[in-house]
């Protein structure tokens, strides 16, 4: 079993494919002990803004704002400013509009607990700038569709429904509503512990609740094994920078307490998942976790081939749109069948042939996208 673990930890290292990239060499100045402006005017030296995606240029404005722009060059200068004052108006934004909406909930006497980003920003304010673009709720079970209401009396729409959660729109705002906290948990169901080990905080005079910090690096860490699974498929080691710098600041914490965190692990049966993204961190920045707290995480052979069904349907997801690609058709849909097979084994515990065939038509529908069904509509029956 130890071989192959160590081979899922070496398929995850390997395709994130951060050694001698620009991510790879942000993220090292962001984990450095100490940041030197010199450090950051050499990034620049070998960089060019301009062509960063969109999480690199989101991790150098933050490496500009610790350094109080010590180290960026007189001609980035402007750039970077406009691209940090850019995510502040977004920040701010987002923040005006966060009470009114927690005041509806409160009004509704609907509990609402702080997700993600929007939660992250809590814990770090004032010791540094958390950048987030959707607000995220957390609310109980029964009670999605109350919060969509409410959402709906304050203007929002509904924009999509998906993995769990609904998302609203309202001009530039995003609202995120989810039932599971994560994912991964539509293999358990959700706990109650990220309710029991909540804390009630005070935004503006209106109640939230927010994740215990234990329970922040747990989620963080579990969505970022994901987020690294998804670089398999998609060939982007951006999609995980936002974990990985949220991870090292709950890391951080002197008020991590690990006897609670790894206990949590258990519970939530998502220990593989846990034990593999802290062996990663340690793997790229030696001396993060301690070897106990690995230790302490064990594993089974059903989570093995758990996460092996993960990493599987990303393979296959990225095969079939290679396959689209080169419009061959039957390798398409052999990929897509795999990948679809793989998802649904991993996200819902499922294993039979009825199940995994209901997702199908999704599959066709995504050949061409969509346009192919119009196009045969369009012959039998005018469809435009």
């Amino acid at each position: 079993m130890q071989v192959t673990y160590d081979k899922l930890r070496s398929t995850v290292l390997a395709n994130l494919g951060i050694d001698h990239t620009v991510t790879g060499d942000l993220l090292q100045l962001y984990f450095a002990e100490s940041l030197a402006p010199e450090s950051l005017a050499c990034f620049f030296s070998q960089y060019d803004i301009e062509l960063l995606e969109f999480q690199n240029v989101w991790l150098l404005s933050k490496l500009a704002t610790r350094l109080h722009y010590a180290g960026v060059p007189k001609e980035e200068f402007p750039r970077v400013k406009g691209i940090v004052k850019r995510f502040m108006v977004e920040n701010g934004r987002h923040f005006c509009v966060l009470p009114g909406v927690l005041e509806a909930f409160n009004r509704s006497d609907v509990a609402v607990m702080l997700l993600n980003g929007t939660a992250i920003k809590v814990f770090y304010e004032p010791a540094e700038t958390r950048y987030y673009s959707t607000i995220d709720f957390l609310v109980q079970a029964g009670e999605i569709y109350s919060a969509g209401h409410i959402l709906e009396k304050l203007g929002f729409r509904l924009q999509g429904t998906f993995w769990g959660q609904h998302v609203y729109r309202k001009n530039d705002v995003s609202v995120a509503i989810h039932s599971e906290y994560l994912k991964a948990n539509m293999l358990t169901g959700d706990l109650a512990d990220i309710w029991q080990h909540s804390s009630s905080i005070t935004l503006q005079g209106k109640k939230a609740f927010v994740p215990c910090t234990e329970m922040m690096l747990l989620i963080l860490l579990v969505q970022g094994l994901e987020a690294c699974c998804s670089c398999i498929s998609n060939c982007l080691a951006n999609s995980f920078v936002n974990e990985f710098i949220d991870s090292k600041f709950f890391l951080s914490d002197a008020s991590l307490n690990w006897e609670k965190f790894i206990d949590m692990a258990k519970k939530s049966q998502l220990t593989l998942h846990v034990r593999l993204m802290l062996d990663v961190l340690n793997q790229l920045y030696p001396g993060v976790v301690a070897g106990k707290v690995l230790e302490a995480l064990p594993y089974t052979d059903k989570d093995i081939a758990n996460v092996q069904k993960l990493i599987t349907y990303n393979f296959a997801r990225k095969k079939a749109t290679e396959a689209r690609d080169r419009r061959d058709r039957m390798e398409y849909y052999c990929n897509g069948v795999a990948a679809l097979w793989n998802l649904n084994c991993f996200y819902g515990n499922r294993s039979s042939l009825f199940s995994n065939v209901t997702d199908f038509p999704q599959l066709i529908a995504m050949w061409n996208n969509h346009r192919g069904i119009k196009g045969l509509l369009s012959k039998v029956g005018g469809f435009k």
